[in-house]
């Protein structure tokens, strides 16, 4: 049996004109027209006004695209700025993929989250008062404050990169203002959860203002906060540092750079915070301080070596196993009034800002804060002390300062406790003379003091040994 042709156009315009398809396929047209174009315009136009109207700011925003059938959302230059024009926030695009594993997860799921080349701006003001604390006043209050029992909504983010970010910090506040950029800044993570005892590893790379690069890496965990891996910084320069207290300090532009690593762990639960760090490494080259105005360096050192840190928030204790100052020299003097020059170099506050740090409720700390350390070495480090308060001003000189010591302290709960043990002292080439003569009143090859302790409680200072070598006095009477 065949079928018959007439037949077929019949059938086609019942099942097109059937009253199921045509709902389907308009459902599918309307929710095609509100994905594609309608959410893009309202959200266009919900920014605009959310910045002008609730944080007295402006925000604009160029394209936003939205694939309702992929749900992905993808903007473009976004900016958002005080009402006088200087930038907060932007980027160039976020890309978000949302994934319907959302519904069997119960959880928000994102596959992807991408923000390429994001800049904020961090500005403490003319008042002091930093520009986002201000944002955050003018965002609406809820009703019903976040409680640290509840836990937090359940999302899951497989993939979030930023690319290329920019932030930059100014300081307004200080006569001389500062800046700062960090950039190009970079973050990687990967399977970031709230679902309990999730972790995803991490990486943080950025290049530091003026040079130098800062690296983070490890695991993350939101739920509970839990955080482990490793820092590091290599070739900070101070400079840029001096940047933000040149009006504080009365030193020119330091000159020196910084590398720092440590392994670190943190870990909050039960509202307390947990901070271990291990295998602490230091090192600073170069460093040198002038005075402001001045020609002459009040301290040049070549090297100074802090290894093996370890630091414990939760007892309380920091540990250095070893600090070594090498190569150098220091340069002090005191002058007509009796005035250390190194006192000199912290401006001082008026009268009037002078704020006290302990209020009158405050309370010491329940336990003191335990300091070690382990070795310390100052190694050839040279000397130069003049004393003008004198009706003689005198000059002493040594050619090489060696000392060897070890110290702890408790501090935190009353009078600091501090020993000094171990300590050895051996000063080369030592000279006393009356400022501005060559000759030497008293000369010394070498001075060593051996097996000494220093005892701040006690108030004690013993010296088991004292031996000097070389050298002569010359004597003249008028």
């Amino acid at each position: 049996m065949t079928s018959d042709p007439n037949m077929s156009p019949q059938r086609w315009r019942r099942l097109l004109l059937n009253r199921w398809l045509l709902t389907a396929v308009t459902a599918m047209a309307l929710y095609a027209l509100l994905g594609f174009l309608l959410t893009p315009w309202l959200f266009k136009r919900y920014v605009n006004n959310y910045a002008e109207k609730k944080l007295k700011r402006r925000a604009s925003i160029v394209e936003v695209r939205v694939n309702p059938f992929l749900f992905t959302f993808d903007a473009k230059d976004f900016v958002l700025e005080e009402a006088d024009g200087r930038p907060i926030f932007g980027f160039g695009r976020l890309f978000v993929d949302f994934e319907l594993s959302s519904l069997f997860r119960w959880a928000w799921t994102f596959a992807d989250i991408r923000i390429e080349r994001p800049s904020l701006y961090a500005e403490i003001q003319l008042d002091g008062r930093l520009n986002l604390a201000a944002i955050s006043d003018t965002l609406p209050k809820s009703e019903d404050p976040p409680s640290a029992d509840r836990p937090p909504p359940r999302l899951v983010v497989q993939h979030a990169e930023v690319v290329d970010g920019s932030f930059t910090f100014s300081d307004r506040s200080d006569p001389t203002p500062a800046t700062a950029i960090f950039a190009p800044l970079n973050l990687d993570f990967k399977e970031i959860s709230t679902l309990p005892d999730r972790k995803g590893p991490y990486t943080i790379r950025a290049n530091l203002p003026g040079g130098g690069t800062v690296g983070w890496r490890g695991e993350v965990s939101l739920r509970p906060i839990f955080s482990e891996g490793e820092f590091s910084v290599a070739g900070f320069k101070l400079a840029k540092a001096w940047e933000f207290v040149q009006d504080e300090l009365h030193i020119a532009e330091p000159s020196g750079k910084m590398d720092f690593s440590t392994r670190y762990r943190f870990d909050y639960r039960g509202r307390s915070a947990l901070l271990v760090l291990k295998e602490g490494n230091c090192e600073l080259k170069g460093l040198g301080i002038t005075e402001k105005g001045k020609d002459s360096p009040l301290l040049a050192l070549e090297t100074i070596e802090i290894a093996g840190m370890r630091f414990d928030l939760k007892s309380q204790e920091l540990t250095v196993p070893n600090i070594t100052v090498r190569n150098g020299k220091i340069f002090a003097s005191v002058d007509e009034k009796g005035l250390l020059n190194w006192q000199k170099l912290v401006a001082l506050q008026e009268p009037g800002e002078v704020i006290s740090s302990v209020s009158e409720n405050s309370t010491p700390a329940a336990r003191p804060w335990h300091l070690k350390a382990e070795s310390v070495n100052i190694e050839n480090v040279a000397l130069d002390f003049t004393d003008r308060s004198r009706t003689t001003p005198l000059a002493l000189a040594v050619g090489g300062v060696n000392i060897f010591l070890n110290a702890s302290a408790e501090v935190g709960t009353g009078p600091a406790k501090a020993v000094v043990d171990s300590l050895d002292v051996k000063l080369n080439r030592v000279a006393l003379s009356e400022a501005g003569n060559d000759t030497p009143l008293i000369s010394l090859d070498a001075l060593a003091l051996n097996d000494g302790r220093i005892d701040i409680d006690s108030r004690e200072i013993t010296l088991i040994r004292m031996a000097a070598t070389g050298g002569g006095t010359s004597v003249m009477r008028s």
